[in-house]
């Protein structure tokens, strides 16, 4: 019904009407009804309850108004719509007869029952052939203007119109009826009232102003008022095709849809801003209000009315108690209901089409209640057939403490479209959402959720995760979802991860830890924490007294030197008893020291224990010995110290003697080593030397002495200096130091077997080994040799004149110089700019000079129509020493001068004595033109021109256009011309006449006429009238009825087409009505049907035929049909005919039909 109204209300602002150019008598029944107007009802009404008339009040503008009563029974209800109508009393004459087809706008102020149908019809002469009715107009209880549009012919001289009502039961009120002859409007005129009420259909569950849509656009009009038509362009086909299809990108866009409206040549155009929604925000398919920021908006309460009433609960905005915005609130008051009996659920949102496979989906949400209540998430979707698909997530249990709820669904395809529903219930209460958010995830983010949510610790016994005792297994995979777990746990001394295994160790105290699983699948990972507990051990706490327990010394005593009674703990940590075991002689368990002249060395155990547990720990203790068992000590472990690399038979550094031994003994020094002093000083020579030092150590009253043998090592300092002064470079033949040209002699040994290496500043011309490399000007080069002997090293300069070679380099410049070219072209064929270096090989100078007339000395290339050759001249520099090189080049032909010189030059060869505004012969298209270039053609109207120049003139004049396309190369241009065709009426009017013959029966002719004859009206585009001298006779429509005597009929043809005209005449005697005097037992009976016809035409004979033929009314054979055998039976196919009269020939006979 809208899309009805609507188009109603279209019609009525599309022509503007003036009040007192109605046609219509007494249109608002004010005046008495007479003879204007007038009620006609079919006999089949009921006749006991037939429909009535009366004048009433209108019940809106209160004035009068005709009423159709129709008693309710299924007499009237049966009737069509034309059995009850009201009609002007008789045909009004228009003030001259109609030149042209005139549309009218016939229109009624309409009320009745809801649904009732109602007609018009415009009559401009007796017979329904001479009548038009518009579409049926469903009515409703509010009067309204409805009006159609309704088109009389050429000639019409009087109209009548009806109002039909046949059909409806009820009453049925008119008023205001209108007849107004349509204002000559030019086409923008009408281009601009299509364009005014040009709108666009959104989807119904879109904003109808186009501000923020996501499905597709229902309808784009194609065409308009005033048989306009419409076309659409997109600002951006992306996201709205000229179609309308809508497909959502990643954020909200801004397209323009431009309207074209066309109406013959004239077109106008109007813009429609729409908003498109973005498919996703953030990834997040709820893109609109899923925070409850615009209130409650694109959200509501969806409930099972068999469980739930509406009072039972209340759905509002409130400000979430956490995070201060806005979020919503569902308030049960009655029933806790169980779900999924009531949902809070958002809007229907689209995908951008049909999904083609599964898809997984994350669903999350804040929520939190003034009670534990139940709540669980629903993905509706929508199918092709848009049946709900739902897919429920599990059951979520939330309380006063906000909650961000997660769960993965997976969702079949052949999906168009989704809500989002959150299931409530459980208890009565409120329940606060906000942050709904629903991302596509992929399989493997799907399956790692899952696996995630099902992933348990495996503890063993009676273990809980706060009360862990034991070591478990670690899961290491979950099959079910393809997924592989792997553990972390920091660095702690409770847990240790260990091969697929939790390995629980032995701690003194509780000790707290985060495990850590890390589910993985592909490129996708999640973590999952368990805190847990390990609980504490008493092994450990034993463990950690008997590690931690210690003897207790006096100052300055240790395990190693015991001069003093010890002390022993009896008790320890955790409660732990302590008992003592002595094995040592010195040392009492109880800790007392005895010292004896040897030191002594014993154990002393200790039993640590703790409830049922217990252990030991050993302490090894060394009591002190005497002075004289010191002073030995300290003699036997005296030693001069060498520095690293020496040795007694080896000295080349300096000694270390110390003043202090063993046991804080004092040692003194006497060297009678003539190379060594009392102090330890070396001195070497270029010879080894023996000597004595004597150590003599001394404690309290006590000293003795110790002597030692010493050698000192060779000098070697001396021989590196001689291997220094002997070394030199050897010199190419002829060469020296300043004249080096070849490759140097770099020696790698030296005297005193010393080993030598070099370095050189300038590696290019002379590297390491001695190889020279000249340069284009003479360069100075220092070599440094490195001589060593062990540890020793010393360098020796060597300065080097290294002459140049710059002619060598200068002729291999200009031998390499080249023009470079972009690709595909040479030094023959130049179609663009060259390159033409400014630096040569070896940072050689080039300048370039052109003398050729299409480059420039920068290597610009100019093209023209001719091939062009010159010469560009380098000249190349190095120093003082300078070449020229000349490059000869040819530049290509410029195809676009050939091409735009071919289309100018091109032009149709037209018959003699015409133009491109008088054709009639066949054109003459060139498909060669200038420059050797090919040329294709294309006609606007095949029919008319064909592209080979072929030309069919037709019965009205025919403008043509004809365009072709120029080619050269690769590039090609198009030339438009526009030709008219000039009409052949006359010679259709004249082959017509010629080929117009009266056809006769079998066996007659002109001057024996005894049966109908067959005088044809229409032969191609011509029409034919015919008039009799004597219709008694023979009438107009070839049927003859002899008289008692022979008479003489003249057949007058007249032949029309177009605004031309011409007569033939015809002369027949017909035959005076004898008695037949025999029977033809030949003549053959034929029928054909239907007749007319549009398809298949059935023929039948009264014997059999072997022979069907067709022939149009000019002769032409246009089907012939064999049968071997005869038959009296045919069905011919005559669907491809034109419309017309056609000749069916039976062996001799012939009938005519028609073709529809």
């Amino acid at each position: 019904m809208k899309k009805i109204i609507t188009s109603i209300l279209l019609l009525l602002s599309a022509t503007f009407l003036l009040a007192n150019d109605n046609l219509i008598k007494n249109p608002g029944f004010e005046e008495a009804i007479t003879s204007e107007w007038e009620m006609t009802v079919n006999s089949s009404a009921d006749p006991d309850f037939p429909p009535t008339w009366s004048i009433i009040t209108h019940k809106e503008n209160g004035t009068n108004a005709y009423q159709f009563s129709i008693p309710d029974n299924d007499a009237n209800a049966n009737l069509s719509i034309s059995n009850i109508q009201l009609k002007d009393g008789a045909f009004t004459n228009l003030a001259e007869a109609l030149t042209e087809e005139t549309t009218y706008t016939i229109s009624a102020d309409l009320y009745g029952n809801e649904g009732h149908q109602v007609r018009y019809l415009l009559r401009w002469d007796n017979g329904a052939a001479n009548a038009v009715s518009s579409s049926n107009i469903v009515i409703s209880s509010t009067s309204q203007n409805y009006e159609a549009k309704l088109t009389m012919p050429a000639g019409a001289t009087k109209f009548s119109i009806f109002i039909q009502v046949g059909g409806n039961v009820g009453d049925v009120v008119i008023d205001n009826v209108s007849l107004v002859q349509e204002q000559t409007k030019t086409d923008e005129e009408l281009a601009q009232e299509a364009l005014d009420n040009l709108v666009i259909t959104y989807n119904n569950i879109d904003p109808q102003d186009g501000n923020g849509i996501m499905y597709s656009i229902e309808e784009l009009p194609a065409t308009g008022l005033n048989e306009t038509m419409v076309s659409w362009t997109s600002s951006n086909q992306s996201v709205i095709d000229n179609t309308g299809k809508v497909n959502r990108s990643t954020q909200t866009e801004t397209v323009k849809l431009t309207a074209t409206v066309t109406k013959n040549t004239t077109s106008l155009t109007k813009e429609f801003t729409i908003s498109v929604l973005p498919l996703t925000i953030n990834g997040n398919y709820i893109v609109l209000n899923n925070d409850f920021t615009d209130g409650l908006i694109h959200w509501d309460v969806n409930y099972n009315t068999g469980n739930v009433a509406a009072d039972d609960f209340t759905f509002s905005n409130v400000t979430h108690k956490e995070n201060g915005t806005q979020a919503a609130q569902l308030n049960i008051t009655n029933g806790g209901v169980s779900l999924p009996n009531l949902a809070i659920r958002s809007q229907i949102f689209p995908f951008n089409e049909l999904s083609s496979e599964v898809k997984y989906f994350r669903m999350e949400m804040d929520a939190y209640a003034s009670t534990d209540m139940s709540l669980r998430f629903q993905f509706q979707g929508k199918d092709i057939d848009n049946k709900n698909v739902n897919v429920v997530t599990q059951t979520f249990t939330i309380g006063e403490e906000n909650e961000k709820l997660i769960d993965v669904i997976e969702v079949p395809a052949g999906i168009q479209a989704f809500r989002f529903l959150a299931q409530v219930g459980s208890n009565t209460g409120d329940i606060v959402i906000d942050n709904v958010i629903v991302t596509e995830v992929n399989k493997d983010e799907s399956d790692v959720y899952v696996s995630k949510k099902n992933l348990e610790l495996q503890l063993v016994g009676e273990d809980k995760e706060h009360d862990i005792n034991n070591s478990f297994p670690l899961q290491s995979s979950d099959d079910t979802y393809g997924t592989s777990i792997s553990w972390f746990v920091e660095d702690n001394d409770a847990l240790v991860i260990n091969n697929g295994t939790a390995e629980v160790q032995k701690v003194t105290v509780n000790t707290d830890l985060a495990l850590i699983a890390t589910i993985t699948k592909g490129d996708i990972s999640t973590t999952k924490t368990f805190n847990i507990r390990i609980k504490a051990n008493q092994e450990a706490q034993l463990e950690e007294v008997v590690n931690s327990l210690k003897v207790q010394f006096a100052d300055g005593d240790t395990e190693e030197s015991v001069s003093q009674d010890i002390v022993l703990a009896t008790s320890g940590k955790y409660s732990t008893t302590i008992e003592w075991v002595s094995e040592h002689t010195q040392i009492t368990k109880e800790g007392v020291v005895t010292i004896l002249d040897n030191s002594v060395v014993g154990d002393l155990i200790a039993t640590v224990t703790l409830g049922d547990l217990s252990d030991t720990k050993t302490f090894t203790l060394t009591t002190v010995q005497s002075d004289a068992g010191k002073l030995n000590e300290a003699l036997s472990a005296l030693e001069v110290v060498f520095e690293e690399g020496d040795n007694a038979g080896a000295v080349s550094q300096n000694v270390t003697l110390v003043s202090e031994g063993l046991h804080e003994t004092v040692v003194t020094w006497v060297s009678t080593h003539t190379n060594i002093t009392n102090d330890g000083v070396v001195t070497l020579t270029t010879q080894k030397v023996s000597g004595d030092l004597t150590a003599t150590v001394t404690l309290g009253d006590l000293s003795e002495d110790k002597v030692f043998t010493l050698t000192t090592s060779i000098d070697h300092q001396a021989q590196l200096d001689e291997a220094v002064n002997a070394l030199e470079i050897t010199y190419a033949e002829g060469e020296d130091a300043m004249s080096v040209k070849n490759d140097l002699t770099l020696a790698i040994e030296g005297l005193h077997s010393s080993t030598i290496t070099w370095t050189s500043s300038n590696e290019e011309v002379v590297t390491v080994n001695g190889v020279v490399n000249q340069a284009i000007t003479d360069q100075e080069v220092i070599l440094t040799a490195t001589v060593a002997i062990g540890d020793l090293s010393e360098e020796k300069i060597f300065t080097v004149k290294v002459l140049n070679n710059a002619q060598e380099k200068f002729d291999e410049a200009v031998a390499s110089l080249e023009v470079i070219f972009n690709e595909g072209d040479n030094a023959d064929a130049v179609s663009q700019n060259v390159t033409l270096v400014s630096e040569g090989l070896h940072e050689t100078v080039v300048t370039w000079v052109s003398t050729h007339t299409n480059i420039t000395n920068d290597g610009v290339v100019s093209l023209t129509t001719q091939k062009v050759s010159g010469d560009l001249t380098a000249t190349v520099t190095l120093g003082d020493l300078s070449e020229d090189k000349v490059f000869t080049l040819t530049t290509s032909i410029d195809h676009q001068a050939q091409l735009d010189e071919a289309v100018n030059a091109l032009e149709i060869t037209y018959a003699e004595d015409e133009d491109a505004m008088t054709v009639k012969n066949d054109l003459t298209l060139a498909n060669e033109g200038l420059h050797s270039s090919s040329i294709t053609w294309i006609s606007s109207n095949e029919e008319v021109v064909s592209a080979n120049g072929m030309v069919n003139q037709a019965s009205t004049d025919q403008e043509v256009t004809l365009t072709a396309t120029v080619s050269i190369e690769n590039q090609s241009e198009e030339k438009v011309f526009t030709i008219k065709v000039l009409n052949n009426a006359q010679e259709l009017l004249d082959d017509a006449t010629d080929a117009l013959e009266v056809i006769f029966a079998e066996g007659e002719s002109a001057t024996t006429v005894k049966s109908d004859i067959e005088l044809i009206n229409v032969i191609g585009e011509v029409s034919i009238v015919w008039e009799s001298s004597n219709t008694e006779v023979v009438t107009i429509d070839g049927k003859v009825m002899p008289s008692l005597e022979d008479v003489n009929v003249t057949l007058t043809a007249t032949l029309s087409i177009n605004d031309l005209s011409t007569t033939k005449v015809f002369d027949i005697v017909v035959l005076k009505d004898d008695a037949p005097t025999s029977i033809d037992d030949n003549l053959i009976v034929i029928k054909a049907y239907p007749n007319p016809t549009t398809d298949v035409l059935n023929i039948t004979t009264s014997s059999k035929v072997k022979t069907i033929i067709i022939i149009d009314l000019m002769g032409r054979e246009l089907i012939k049909l064999n049968q071997t055998a005869g038959t009296t039976s045919w069905k011919v196919d005559v669907s491809n005919l034109n419309r017309g009269q056609y000749i069916l020939k039976a062996e001799t006979q012939s009938i005519k039909f028609i073709k529809k």
